[in-house]
């Protein structure tokens, strides 16, 4: 069984042109959004050699919301802002399911460094979630594990 923390920031900066009656406009666009993901998963181990092992793993994650920061700005002088809520912090954003597949490279006798793309996919979205339209994301984690 594995668990652990982390933290998501999304950050957009964006300088684009819209039509506004016929006319092209410079408009600036800036978006922050950031999330706590707590994953569980249980790890199924193919190969264990000496040195090195690989694995698949599947579970369950959920992303709290933390924050969210949207602004847009244009040369007419037209300026919009959004700003989460303190009352919004920790909300439940999105519940996903995890699959993946990593290698282990033994270090020491319990520390190993491992590498681990990861397909997630959202099976719970709200309003908070930053995947509502597309809930499927790929990532590839890699860190150093110590194993009790």
């Amino acid at each position: 069984m594995n668990t652990g923390l982390f933290y998501t920031e999304r950050k957009s900066d964006k300088e684009h042109a819209i039509l506004e009656n016929g006319l092209a406009e410079a408009v600036q666009t800036n978006f922050d959004v950031s999330f706590l993901e707590i994953p569980a998963s249980m790890r199924y181990k193919v190969i264990a050699k000496e040195k090195w092992s690989s694995y698949v793993s599947t579970g369950v994650s959920s992303s709290l919301f933390l924050r969210y920061n949207n602004s847009f700005e244009s040369e007419s002088g037209i300026n919009a802002r959004k700003v989460s809520d303190k009352s919004d912090a920790f909300t439940l954003a999105q519940t996903n399911l995890l699959l993946s597949a990593g290698v282990d490279l033994k270090l020491h006798d319990r520390v190993s460094l491992n590498v681990e793309p990861k397909f997630r996919y959202g099976i719970y979205t709200n309003d908070y979630a930053f995947s509502l339209k597309h809930p499927v994301s790929l990532a590839a984690f890699s860190g150093i594990s110590y194993k009790f």
